[in-house]
């Protein structure tokens, strides 16, 4: 069986990193191709080898051809007939449409729809997602089934009608612990200051400026703390004037992306994420299962993940006061923090594992592939 995966993602980030560790997992099993439509295409290739999928796997189109909406379309018909997929598996509801739109008339092909975060935002602007909305009316009935990573995106498909409730499908992200089986002493008593990061996008939603805000009073309690960023992104050069503003930007580190993520991580002593929202965060479950401590924003998809004050800290990351304390609080508490982490990195092994979320997936692929659409 063919599985054919289709994307159109400008920036490198977890879902990246999600795709190609699938399609690793998954192409004992199945025929594991990607289609792109990217602005970063070269970081997204070299994201993709570095991670060990093979070249003839990944395929790209030109994203300027993405700028002429109905050639674009044949274009990517023309791809598909070539690999004759027996599933597309697409990502977002751009890709979506992309995808149901470029296949008319092909009925063995099925579609799959994949839904890490909302489907439609105010960022995605007031125009575009009521062309979305309009044109996922036409196709969302072309999907076999919908798989949301956590029951907070579920309720987003339903809530914003892309979806029907029965024809979705939660399917949480998985981390692959077979590495990393002994939980690591979280933090470094050695050490006289905190090491504290954060791995995403560094992008609007991820509400980083945040994390810039609280850093001052960490600061003035502990003056060589750092705070380190794992990523790239459009919301940079703001995060670096703000830790300017602050007078911290020498207890700031920017690191834009690394292919080995978790080498980073293990430098964390604290994990933080003060998002706006959130789907199931992959980077999230990496910092879990290398038992560091969690401070995290109390939103839906992350709160299905942590149990506040017995493997994270839920808290509301909009308050600077509440954020710092949250902080200060695992520093002086060092025991309760290594135990957050521990109870953190059982958790990922029990209930986010690769060997779940590959097994739904297979269960779904087989299911579907070849049963006629209804």
């Amino acid at each position: 069986m063919r599985i054919v995966y289709f994307a159109t993602w400008n920036e490198t980030g977890g879902g990246n990193r999600h795709l190609a560790n699938l399609m690793l997992r998954l192409q004992n099993d199945f025929d594991c191709m990607v289609v792109i439509c990217s602005t970063v295409e070269d970081e997204i290739r070299d994201l993709f080898l570095k991670a060990g999928l093979r070249p003839q796997q990944i395929i790209f189109v030109p994203h300027w051809q993405k700028i002429f909406f109905v050639p674009f379309l044949f274009t990517l018909r023309k791809v598909f007939k070539k690999m004759k997929p027996d599933i597309i598996h697409s990502f977002g509801i751009q890709a979506d449409i992309f995808s149901a739109l470029s296949v008319i008339g092909l009925n063995r092909i099925r579609l799959i729809g994949y839904y890490e975060s909302q489907p439609l935002t105010s960022n995605t602007g007031k125009l575009k997602n009521l062309f979305y909305s309009f044109i996922n009316r036409i196709v969302g009935e072309k999907f076999c089934r919908t798989i949301a990573v956590s029951e907070g995106i579920k309720q987003e498909l339903i809530l914003q009608k892309v979806r029907k409730s029965e024809t979705i499908d939660v399917v949480y992200l998985g981390i692959d612990n077979s590495w990393n089986n002994n939980a690591n002493i979280a933090v470094d008593k050695n050490r006289s200051f905190p090491i504290i990061g954060t791995v995403g996008r560094l992008s609007a939603e991820k509400r980083l400026d945040r994390i810039i805000r609280i850093m001052p009073k960490i600061v003035s309690i502990y003056p060589k703390a750092q705070l380190i960023f794992v990523g790239k992104g459009i919301e940079q050069n703001y995060l670096e004037n703000l830790s300017q503003e602050h007078g911290i930007e020498n207890n700031v580190k920017f690191t834009g992306w690394v292919a080995d993520v978790g080498a980073v991580i293990r430098t964390f002593d604290f994990f933080v994420m003060s998002s706006a929202r959130e789907g199931c965060p992959n980077a999230l479950l990496e910092a879990m299962s290398f038992a560091k401590p969690v401070i995290v924003s109390d939103i839906p998809g992350i709160n299905e993940i942590i149990s506040n004050g017995r493997d994270g800290l839920l808290i509301d990351t909009e308050n600077v006061e509440i954020f710092a304390e949250a902080i200060l609080k695992l520093c002086q508490d060092l025991s309760f923090a290594v135990s957050l982490g521990q109870a953190a990195h059982k958790k990922v092994l029990e209930k986010f594992s690769a060997a779940k979320e590959i097994e739904s997936l297979k269960n779904i692929y087989n299911r579907y592939a070849g049963n006629d659409l209804k």
